[in-house]
């Protein structure tokens, strides 16, 4: 198990902090026609209950490519431009598995790194400033935020199923506001 640190509580920060954020974030994004039915799995007296009432559940898909992107060095432009290489990743999803903190347990599809995401997490990474907590790269997607010590229930094997990511996201806080800007390139097979 990891110790995370809640990458849901970055995504809703304007809410929360009053000085201006300083990371930004890139992130790959699928569409799972039966997502809802993935929450489900997930026990509702078990769902870490947040002060935005969000239940704690993820419904939207998706995988980071890394986080901590120094914002004041980078120029979104730049980012655009870097995600524009990427193609379609396809990979097959087998296990569900948790990142625990003192708060919540974080219940997630371990997403397996295949040369591709790995060579877009390093070329991020090489390419623009950034500063990083964690040393190994372990892509997930978060199906939900539950109570501490429940997660452990959910981890598990599943019938594998097909995971695309078509799509790019930058998500960054823009000027001298809180506010998450997100740029979005779809990505094209060649």
């Amino acid at each position: 198990m990891h110790k995370f640190t809640s990458f849901k509580n970055w995504l809703s920060e304007e809410k929360t902090q009053s000085k201006k954020t300083e990371y930004g974030c890139i992130m790959l994004y699928t569409q799972i026609a039966n997502w809802e039915r993935h929450l489900k799995l997930i026990h509702k007296e078990d769902i870490y209950d947040d002060e935005f009432n969000d239940y704690g559940l993820e419904h939207t898909p998706h995988c980071t490519v890394l986080f901590g992107i120094n914002l004041t060095e980078t120029e979104p432009s730049e980012v655009r431009k870097v995600m524009e290489t990427f193609k379609p990743i396809k990979v097959m999803i087998s296990q569900i598995s948790i990142f625990t903190n003192e708060n919540y347990d974080v219940v997630k599809y371990d997403v397996p790194v295949t040369p591709e995401l790995r060579l877009y997490h390093e070329l991020v990474k090489k390419t623009f400033p950034n500063t990083q907590d964690f040393p190994d790269y372990h892509p997930h997607m978060t199906i939900a935020y539950v109570l501490p010590g429940t997660g452990k229930k959910y981890a598990q094997d599943v019938e594998p199923f097909p995971v695309t990511f078509n799509e790019a996201v930058y998500s960054f806080a823009a000027g001298n506001s809180n506010a998450k800007t997100r740029i979005k390139v779809k990505l094209e097979s060649e």
